[in-house]
């Protein structure tokens, strides 16, 4: 029985003799409580364990829940109000008090499948995992067919990453309710993530088709056609910025990475820099509700206390970049403290930073605002973010400014939006030309804001990938989500003008079908036939990816969201990576990583010139041959690999950063004008931002 039936169940029994609520008296009390609630800290808010955060009347707050209590053990029917109101407290962030809410309309609602499926489905939107599963499996085992919560019993598994138990559930609740907009997006997004991009597909362009579709399920669907190339399904949404506007702001961080790559210029720049602007000013309303208690007088102590907050504290790209740092800070200046969402059994790279860290934290299943005082207990001075958008932030706890200094470091290569970070961290090559688009200030490393010491030695083979094949091969390693159709465009430019080339696309989505027929159909709008185009899928074969590299000649990078890891990865395998260099953060990732190995020449600031250089660079097997054998020392030699240097680079910004605040001495700040530039790092204020109309 869906939703609809009980009600219509309910509205029967009625007719049939059942007794109805005074609705004079319900009104009254719910009414009172309220005032009661919001009467009692009306500066603060509950926090997690339903007690004050911000002072007030605590006796109120107690009659309140003792009102709600009476009411609902009376009229156990009367949950939806309570509902509504528990609903209410969350939104105005006073969880302790709406998960106590949650507690009693379960508690007098045991046998209701509606009123556990309700509770579960809040628990799951203030972030209390364990007692939303509780209530959403209560609901499911007293009536199979509720498709609402099969749904959020989807979204909790998505949450914690068990993408496999989050299909079930979802075809679960379609099965239960068939024309559900909801588990049929959400099967899109999940069937994504385990790689099964065609079956995604098929629920895709369902969704288009269901009577519930409307723009603010278009990211979602955007998502998986970018993973695929599949711009006609693209154009069926529609204008992407027209669309973001019917997105729930609290929803739209989960877009942002994607939304890179429609920043081509100043004005789609802007466009995104609001959007985020938007979800930070909701964000900073709802800290501002539930602030943390002041911050204790800070203890006096030699060391600079420094917190990392990642869910990439793991095998992953971005674990490469930090370990440098982690593995080589000077224990007798430094503490750092790590905080990661989950424990991966077996992970070799966490496992590693859990031994060199002075303390490391699990947060899964905390709220933000839990984060935010986890690491507020834990005195931290100066704490970096190192995820910004992408899969797994937990950026919003910075809002309650846990630390004293906040900082954003190369996890999402624009700004934060949010007044609580001040600062983020930069390098020569890749700060924006126009620094009022970030909300942050900018601090500027003297050679490159990363480090990777070295990659894995896979080996370089000799000769070219040319003299095995008799033709050119042009390729890349990059996401696919990064593939616009201009790139393209240009990348069959550069093909026509170097007859018999061939591409390589090296990536897992090339065991789908709908890729393949995607990319040979927009290749072919620019004369390149589908023989000319390769797929492999490197996660089907047991080898290490860096050795496809073996087989391409020239790299083409996409823009505007330049390749960062692999760009890195293709010069350290001997790959020149021609790349188009734009005006802001994410269009000189690549710039970066080139101009600090010397190869400046590789940089091209026109479409005709990035032509230019493929096609002249395909001429030229001298250099490619010098280069191939030759880039591997280049960089051993540069910046990106001198562990030393970049680690005490970045441990005097530290030092400096914890100067201007006051963090090392008398905890006394200085003002920032009065302190001199070292030669290590620049800090350079950004204009103030404002919300574009």
């Amino acid at each position: 029985m869906n939703r609809k039936q009980r009600r219509a169940a309910a509205r029967k029994q009625t007719r049939a003799g059942a007794t109805r609520p005074a609705v004079v008296g319900v009104h009254q009390d719910f009414g009172r409580a309220r005032s009661l609630y919001f009467s009692a800290f009306p500066g603060g808010a509950g926090d997690g364990n339903g007690t004050s955060v911000g002072g007030g009347d605590l006796d109120a707050a107690k009659e309140a829940r003792a009102l709600i209590k009476l009411r609902l053990q009376g009229s156990p029917e009367l949950w939806e109000q309570a509902f509504v109101l528990a609903a209410e407290l969350a939104k105005a962030g006073r969880i302790g008090d709406a998960i106590d809410i949650c507690r009693e309309i379960t508690d007098v609602g045991s046998g209701d499948a509606d009123a556990l499926a309700n509770a579960g489905a809040l628990l799951l939107q203030m972030g209390r995992s364990d007692d939303a599963h509780e209530m959403l499996t209560r609901a499911v085992a007293l009536d199979p067919g509720h498709a609402d919560a099969y749904n959020n019993l989807g979204v909790l598994h998505s949450r914690s990453n068990h993408y496999d138990l989050a299909v079930d559930a979802y075809k679960k609740s379609l099965a239960a309710l068939p024309r559900f907009i909801s588990p049929c997006v959400n099967l899109c997004v999940s069937l994504r993530q385990l790689s099964d991009w065609d079956q995604a597909k098929i629920y895709a362009d369902m969704a288009l088709e269901l009577p519930g579709y409307s723009r603010n399920y278009s990211s979602n669907l955007r998502q998986l056609y970018r993973s695929i190339c599949d711009f006609e399904g693209l154009k069926k949404l529609g204008d992407v910025w027209e669309n973001c506007e019917y997105i729930e702001t609290d929803k739209l961080s989960a877009h942002f990475l994607d939304l890179l790559v429609y920043t081509e210029d100043s004005e789609s720049t802007r466009h995104l820099r609001d959007l985020i602007l938007r979800w930070a000013g909701q964000v900073e309303k709802r800290a501002a509700a539930a602030p943390l208690p002041a911050r204790a007088k800070r203890a006096r102590r030699p060391k600079l206390r420094v917190g990392i907050l990642s869910s990439d504290l793991r095998t992953h790209s971005v674990s490469r970049f930090l370990t440098p740092l982690i593995r080589n800070y000077d224990r007798d200046r430094f503490e750092i403290y790590c905080y990661m969402l989950w424990k991966i059994d077996g992970d070799l790279v966490q496992q590693s930073f859990i031994e060199n860290a002075d303390k490391f934290t699990f947060v899964e299943g905390m709220t933000e605002r839990e984060i935010a005082a986890t690491i507020q207990a834990d005195d931290i001075d100066i704490l970096l973010e190192l995820n910004g958008f992408t899969a797994g932030s937990r950026i919003e706890s910075l809002a309650y400014k846990p630390a004293p200094v906040q900082m954003l470091w190369f996890g999402y290569p624009f700004t934060s939006g949010l007044k609580a970070v001040d600062y983020l961290i930069l390098d020569p090559f890749t700060v924006p030309e126009d620094e009022s688009l970030l909300a942050e200030e900018a601090i500027v490393m003297p050679d490159n804001w990363i480090c990777f010491g070295e990659f894995p030695e896979v080996e370089i083979e000799e000769g070219l990938p040319f003299d095995r094949n008799g033709r050119i091969t042009f390729g890349t390693l990059n996401n696919l989500y990064k593939f616009t159709p201009k790139m393209i465009a240009l990348w069959g430019e550069v093909m026509n003008r170097v007859p018999g080339s061939r591409f390589l696309l090296v990536r897992a989505q090339a065991r789908s079908l709908n890729l393949r027929k995607n990319l040979s159909e927009e290749f072919a709008k620019h004369g390149v036939s589908a023989d000319r185009l390769f797929f492999i899928d490197n996660k089907q074969e047991n080898k290490n990816h860096l050795s496809y590299y073996n087989d391409i000649d020239i790299s083409l990078d996409t823009f505007p969201l330049t390749g960062g890891t692999t760009t890195c990865e293709a010069t350290w395998m001997g790959v020149p990576v021609v790349t188009l260099v734009g005006d802001n953060y994410h269009q000189r990732l690549s710039r970066s990583v080139l101009m600090n190995c010397g190869l400046d020449e590789l940089c091209t600031f026109t479409p005709e010139d990035f032509v230019d250089k493929a096609v002249a660079l395909a001429g030229d097997r001298d250099k490619l041959l010098a280069w191939r054998h030759g880039f591997r020392n280049l960089m051993r030699l540069s910046p990106l690999c001198d562990e030393e240097r970049f680690v005490n680079d970045f441990q005097t910004m530290l030092d400096q950063v914890a100067e201007i605040h006051g963090l090392r001495w008398d905890g006394c700040a200085k003002e920032k004008a009065d302190l001199p530039v070292t030669e290590t790092a620049t800090i350079t204020p950004a204009q103030e931002c404002e919300i574009g109309t």
